[in-house]
C-alpha cells in the first residue's frame, strides 16, 4: 500500500508518503491536538488503485481528559 499523511485535507503538504506491506502502520512524533488526514491506495508492480476516501484523526493529550467520576 501507498500511505500518505498530511495536515491538510487536500494533501497540499504531505508529512509522510511511504509504502507499507501490511494493513497497519506505526506513526510517531505527531503533535497533540492537531487534526491529521490520511489516505491509502493499493499498488501492485506498476498498477495502482485510486486513492481511498480521506480519513482523519486527532491525538488527544490524556492528561487533559477529566477522570470518570466515582460515586461513593
Amino acid at each position: 500500500y501507498n500511505f500518505q499523511l498530511s495536515k491538510n485535507n487536500d494533501f497540499s503538504l504531505i508529512i509522510l508518503d511511504t509504502i507499507v506491506e501490511s494493513n497497519t502502520i506505526l506513526l510517531s512524533n505527531l503533535g497533540q491536538d492537531i487534526k491529521y488526514y490520511w489516505r491509502v491506495k493499493s499498488k501492485i508492480n506498476e498498477i495502482s488503485s485510486e486513492w481511498s476516501n480521506v480519513r482523519s484523526f486527532i491525538i488527544i493529550d490524556d492528561n487533559n481528559i477529566l477522570p470518570t467520576p466515582i460515586l461513593v
